[in-house]
């Protein structure tokens, strides 16, 4: 019986993966030197200040398939993005993990990008390694270096 027992375990134990905040995948994790609640003011102005990065009322059905997808604990941000095609860009709050350098700095990635012309969401692995560095090139232009102002501090990349 033991051994029965034992055997159902590894099996359970191997054949299940445990579930993680990683699963998602996402860009390059940026570090902003600022508390997360600090950021998150600093975010609020930044729709203000840059109205055109709010996802337009007729498209806030996109924002809700995270919520629906369990993904709200993500604490996840939609920047909306005017180019042709549009985009709409999902960033959130990533964890410090062990063993880092200042976990108390906030952590942003982009986890997904929403094309318009399919209705469709899009992770990282699914866009060619020239439109990841488009996308990347884009967010860092139009929101990093916007947030960097805003707040008057300079990024970094978490390595």
């Amino acid at each position: 019986m033991k051994k029965l027992v034992l055997i159902i375990f590894i099996a359970f134990a191997t054949s299940c993966s445990p579930p993680s905040a990683g699963t998602l995948g996402g860009w390059d994790i940026i570090v902003f030197p600022l508390k997360e609640e600090k950021m998150e003011s600093y975010l609020k102005q930044f729709y203000h200040q840059y109205p055109q990065f709010q996802v337009p009322t007729e498209k806030k059905y996109i924002e809700d398939y995270w919520k629906d997808a369990g993904y709200s604990f993500l604490k996840g941000k939609f920047f909306y993005i005017e180019n042709e095609p549009s985009r709409i860009y999902y960033v959130t709050y990533v964890d410090a993990g062990f063993g880092v350098q200042h976990p108390e700095y906030t952590r942003i990635a982009l986890r997904a990008v929403y094309k318009s012309e399919n209705d469709r969401w899009y992770i990282k692995d699914k866009f060619s390694i020239k439109e990841q560095d488009d996308i990347s090139e884009v967010f860092k232009n139009e929101i990093i270096l916007r947030l960097e102002q805003l707040t008057e501090t300079k990024s970094y990349i978490q390595k």
